[in-house]
Parts: structure tokens; C-alpha cells; sequence
């Protein structure tokens, strides 16, 4: 099954686009999917689904819910720039299996070309 950012990739990621219409429903049932699938592949195979296909950096706060699950609400914490501890330690261990920085996360995030 396509990730988000292949399904539809004119849309951001946080774009109304995955909150109502065809978007959600995909949203859903790819949520849905991954849980049941990807609960049983190890950190390896889940790079290889990620590697398969390529994302904007926008997205990389996506791709580390779908390989450490276990972050759980602190993941939601790295949208708030006070957390820098937390957010450099979650960006750093994306850097180390070869995801967007921090920066390059935050920058494509807040492009304006993204419509």
C-alpha cells in the first residue's frame, strides 16, 4: 500500500486534504494497514517500506510514527520548539538511520509552495 505522501503528493501533511473526503479515507484505512502489518517487520524493514518510497522532508514526522510507535504523544511534543531536548533527541536518532534533520523537517514543513 502507497504511504500518505504517494497517494497524494500535492498535499502537505498537514493540509485539510487528510482530514475530510478521499484523503481521510485513505488516511484510515493506511493507518489501519500499517498497524496490522508493519507491527510484526523489524526497524530494517520498515526503513526498506520508507526507502521504497521517497518523501518530502515535510513528512518525516510521519515516518518516525510509523517506525518508533512507541514515541507515542511525545512525537506531538516536536512541534513545540521549547522541547529542544526531546526534539533533538528524536531527531537525532532519525538522522542516524538516514531521515530529514530537524531543519530540513522544519523548513519543507513551513515552504509556502506548498500551496
Amino acid at each position: 500500500m502507497k504511504p500518505l505522501w504517494a497517494k497524494l503528493p500535492e498535499a502537505h501533511p498537514m493540509s485539510i486534504a487528510w482530514r475530510m473526503g478521499a484523503g481521510e479515507d485513505y488516511a484510515v484505512v493506511f493507518w489501519k494497514w500499517w498497524s496490522a502489518t508493519a507491527s510484526g517487520w523489524t526497524e530494517a524493514q520498515k526503513l526498506e517500506y520508507l526507502r521504497d518510497w521517497p518523501m518530502p522532508a515535510a513528512w518525516t514526522h510521519i515516518a518516525i510514527e510509523m517506525l518508533w510507535p512507541e514515541l507515542g504523544d511525545d512525537l506531538f511534543e516536536i512541534f513545540d520548539e521549547t522541547q529542544v531536548e526531546l526534539r533533538d533527541f528524536i531527531f537525532s536518532r532519525a538522522a542516524r538511520v538516514g531521515l530529514p534533520s530537524l531543519e530540513t523537517w522544519e523548513a519543507d514543513l513551513n515552504d509556502p509552495s506548498w500551496g
